[in-house]
């Protein structure tokens, strides 16, 4: 079993009922609630990252466009 850290922060009552309804709502711990949404955070900044990659070597490339299967490929590759 991989190792585990206690993160401890604080929030606003009334931001915690939200959170709190919610995560009941849909069934979830407040642990899973906040690990799913911050990784999903780091996540979207990451394919922002490498879209902007693709976007600034096109540039130097002088390329005019890139297509949706090149830039799939391209992606794809950094994934690997």
């Amino acid at each position: 079993m991989m190792a585990q850290s206690i993160i401890t922060f604080r929030i606003p009552d009334d931001e915690k009922e939200l959170v709190v309804e919610y995560a009941k709502a849909h069934n979830l711990s407040l642990t899973k609630l906040y690990r799913t949404a911050v990784l999903e955070k780091i996540e979207e900044q990451i394919e922002l990252e490498l879209l902007n990659d693709a976007i600034i070597l096109s540039k130097e490339k002088e390329e005019e466009g890139i297509s949706q299967i090149d830039m799939e490929q391209l992606l794809e590759g950094v994934y690997i």
